[in-house]
């Protein structure tokens, strides 16, 4: 340490042994740091040299430093995309709704309009729901959902679009993707549930919008009133595990195609955690007949991941249950094993039949071209007179003759 003395004197005192040995403790460390950094260079330097498939040494400098960049670019680019995808997943998601074309309007969705379309309100929270189902106290259970919560969902999820002859009720849904319905025993009834409603409902293909498919699911009558029999028309279409899209209303294929091809559906796809390829501004421009037959092709592979999903939730629930009278000591050991060999069969057939209504689903393969028979032409021994296979007769000239190799004579030769 620096000071002064009683003369004012600057006086340095002498370098103790800590300090020193301080010093060269910091030297081995920034050695050590440095043999470090080398050495993992030298482990980046050869897997970057066999990801560009080429041998040890063979990699420059200045393009071993360039693959440093572009992963840091990389890592920057994702950063980036993870939080814009965050910022989208927190806005209210009717506000990624298009704003309403050219002759349209937009506006909030009212009680009117629930009742048009047969919605449920605060009023009569099984409201257009067929008497039946209001019968049904599974049903009526499942549907009694509180009146203020879906309003507060529609407020954040629905735009209403009209124009003179049509109204089309636009939601749209978002997520983080995450499962819902809980863990366990709790998750799979929720799944068996929701597949079976899905399998009950009768769909075909819409159309493929900007390489989204889109379902339309049966058309029903309004909600009103007997008056009131306006076919209600209902397209649906999903986007990876977080973005649903449906559009519900009074309109024709024009008005539907007009509405859906003003999404942004690039900007929907940065909500995915796995965007997906050829849609939005990348989509194929197809013709209206092919795009109605991939989307009713996509129709029939969700059937099938229904079917699977809700069958194999009921035989978890099946196995669950097996488990628990099997630990319970309700079943013997042996009846429980020949139960568990049941469901393992049950599952072959599911997955089975999930593989037959995939197939389905695939494009038909082109018929094999038949290959016409080749034209036989005669050779020229064929042309040539068929020779007559009797045993030739010759004659000598002096009383005998020789027939089939044989010499004959007459009693005079």
């Amino acid at each position: 340490m620096i000071g002064l003395g009683q003369t004012g004197a600057i006086f340095y005192p002498q370098h103790s042994p800590v300090s020193l040995a301080g010093v060269r403790m910091t030297k081995l460390f920034f050695a050590f740091l440095v043999i470090c950094l080398i050495a993992v260079a030298g482990v980046d330097y050869a897997n970057q040299t066999r990801q560009a498939k080429l041998g040890l040494g063979e990699m420059s400098a200045g393009t071993y430093f360039s693959t440093i960049t572009g992963r840091i670019d990389a890592v920057r680019q994702a950063r980036a995309m993870a939080a814009e995808r965050t910022a989208l997943l927190e806005m209210a998601p009717r506000d990624l709704l298009p704003a309403p074309p050219a002759g349209w309007t937009r506006r909030d969705l009212t009680k009117e309009d629930r009742k048009l379309l047969g919605q449920r309100d605060r009023d009569d929270p099984l409201g257009g729901m067929p008497q039946d189902v209001r019968g049904d106290a599974n049903m009526m259970t499942m549907l009694a959902l509180d009146p203020a919560a879906m309003e507060r969902r529609n407020n954040r999820q629905v735009w209403v679009y009209e124009k003179p002859g049509a109204m089309v009720l636009l939601r749209l849904a978002t997520s983080n993707g995450a499962e819902p319905g809980g863990f366990g025993i709790q998750a799979a009834a929720m799944k068996m549930v929701n597949a079976n409603i899905g399998m009950m409902t009768e769909k075909s293909g819409f159309g493929l919008v900007k390489g989204i498919p889109y379902i339309e699911v049966g058309s029903f009558l309004g909600g009103a009133g007997e008056e009131n029999v306006a076919p209600i028309r209902l397209l649906t279409a999903r986007m990876g595990k977080e973005v649903n899209i449906s559009a519900e209303g009074i309109a024709t294929d024009e008005d539907f195609h007009e509405l859906l091809l003003s999404i942004d559906y690039d900007r929907l796809n940065r909500i995915l955690e796995a965007p997906l390829a050829d849609i939005g501004s990348a989509a194929k421009d197809l013709p209206l007949e092919e795009q109605r037959v991939l989307a009713e092709r996509a129709e029939i592979s969700n059937r099938a991941a229904l079917f699977r999903e809700g069958a194999m939730a009921e035989l978890q629930l099946q196995r669950a249950g097996l488990e628990i009278l099997l630990a319970g000591g309700k079943v013997p050991a042996e009846e429980a094993k020949a139960k568990q060999a049941e469901l393992d069969t049950r599952e072959a057939e599911i997955n089975k039949r999930y593989d037959a209504m995939m197939a389905k689903a695939e494009p038909p393969k082109p018929e094999p071209v038949k290959e016409e028979a080749a034209e036989v032409l005669p050779s020229e021994d064929a042309a040539k007179p068929a020779k007559d296979n009797k045993p030739s007769i010759r004659d000598l000239g002096t009383g005998c003759q020789i027939k089939a190799g044989t010499k004959f004579c007459s009693s005079g030769g």
